[in-house]
């Protein structure tokens, strides 16, 4: 699914980013997030779960980067999500807190798809 697509059906605000793998000669990205799930809108409050761990697959990536260049991802809430098109697909950026008093990290993805695994 091209990534304005897939990320105009979801809500990341407040869940968290648990885990990042990158695969760059596989051009593939991975993104262990606990899901708000209830923040969903085709959530089913009896029959569903509220969070859920989940795996955003990214393929196509041809850039990862991080501001700043060195951290590590430790359950970080995703404060905003920024979605760019261009011609191959399109840019992610994550807006996500860096812990108390810490400020914040920035995940920029260049990719073209992304969905669910």
């Amino acid at each position: 699914m091209t990534l304005s697509d897939f990320f105009a059906g979801i809500d990341l605000h407040d869940s968290m980013i648990e885990q990042v793998i990158y695969k760059k000669s596989a051009e593939e990205l991975l993104m262990i997030i606990d899901l708000l799930n209830w923040r969903q809108s085709a959530y089913k409050e009896e029959q569903e779960a509220e969070n859920l761990i989940r795996t955003l697959r990214f393929t196509g990536v041809t850039s990862y980067k991080t501001d700043p260049n060195i951290f590590v991802i430790d359950s970080n809430d995703i404060i905003e999500t920024r979605i760019e098109r261009s011609a191959g697909g399109g840019r992610v950026t994550f807006i996500l807190s860096a812990g108390f008093g810490s400020g914040v990290i920035e995940l920029n993805i260049e990719a073209e798809h992304a969905e669910w695994q």
